[in-house]
């Protein structure tokens, strides 16, 4: 990715860590059981794009390690004083790009990226990684912006590149709709291609769920 995106991501994403909640089951009921939290106890964790740990709390508060990685100092510095209030010790790493990953091969028993993926143009090279830092039958959840989601804003996307000349792609006016006038980057997923992105990456999919409207899509893959 060019240094001009990701100084830009740094800038348009740090909203994230004013307006997120820590608690992400309160919003979405169905978060809980589709992340399957409870099926996990003292793993070693790595939380990519951790925003401001409200995953890594769910996994914290299970007796599991963490450790949260994200391009934005901000959205980690939230996160730590978010599971050092419930005395959490966990590892903060900053990330100067979205990729490569600054962990050796091997080393972690779970990787988790909630509704980060669909916001980086070379998602594809991040969930190479994921395999890569995993342990061999370790498991890696993604969530995805769907289809569904496309579908709802597509008539919108052309009127709104019409009226703000600065957008430059079809890709940013959609994640404009989404999360935010000025965001940068996001696609939706169908299953298939959801699919693609982590058995092209070497992984197995043994589970996909759609919740929120059917708006999101997580998939459950294993590293054989």
């Amino acid at each position: 990715m060019s240094d001009s995106f990701i100084e830009k991501a740094k800038v348009n994403w740090k909203f994230v860590a004013d307006v997120f909640v820590l608690n992400k089951s309160a919003i979405y009921p169905e978060h809980t059981p589709i992340q399957e939290f409870d099926l996990h106890h003292g793993k070693n964790i790595l939380e990519y794009g951790s925003g401001v740990g409200s995953d890594a709390w769910e996994y914290a508060r299970r007796n599991n390690y963490v450790t949260c990685c994200d391009i934005v100092a901000e959205n980690l510095a939230k996160a730590k004083e978010n599971l050092s209030s419930f005395g959490f010790d966990a590892t903060y790493v900053l990330l100067n790009e979205s990729f490569p990953l600054p962990f050796d091969d091997g080393v972690f028993d779970l990787v988790n990226s909630h509704g980060v993926i669909h916001h980086i143009p070379q998602g594809s090279e991040v969930v190479k990684e994921f395999h890569r830092v995993l342990k061999s039958g370790g498991l890696c959840y993604i969530m995805l912006y769907t289809e569904v989601l496309g579908l709802y804003f597509a008539s919108q996307i052309k009127p709104l590149m019409e009226q703000y000349p600065q957008i430059g792609s079809q890709e940013e006016a959609f994640c404009w709709l989404v999360d935010g006038f000025g965001t940068t980057y996001a696609r939706p997923y169908n299953e298939e291609e959801g699919r693609k992105l982590l058995t092209d990456a070497g992984f197995e999919v043994t589970k996909t769920s759609v919740y929120n409207n059917d708006f999101f899509r997580t998939y459950r893959s294993v590293k054989g």
